[in-house]
């Protein structure tokens, strides 16, 4: 596990993403690098609330990375800059 713009990240190579927690991060927040075109794209997931089965996706569509760590650390940038990044109960 290391930290990266203030989140915990873990990656789970069997599923090809990033564990994310962190202070009020719910706690099925995931992150998953694509490689598309010849560029990295970062895609997060997570309960909107933590009692609810929906879930609110974020993916930069018109953003992509030479590596998969530069996209991983833009979309993580999003969420640390982001005063209310998730929905709250």
């Amino acid at each position: 596990m290391r930290v990266l713009n203030g989140f915990e990240v873990e990656q789970n190579p069997t599923k090809s993403c990033y564990k994310i927690s962190g202070k009020d991060v719910p706690s099925d927040f995931e992150i998953r690098i694509r490689f598309e075109n010849g560029k990295y794209k970062a895609e997060a997931n997570y309960s909107k609330k933590p009692s609810s089965t929906a879930t609110s996706t974020w993916q930069p569509r018109s953003l992509s990375f030479d590596s998969e760590e530069k996209a991983l650390e833009n979309i993580l940038n999003y969420f640390a800059s982001n005063n209310e990044p998730f929905v709250k109960d």
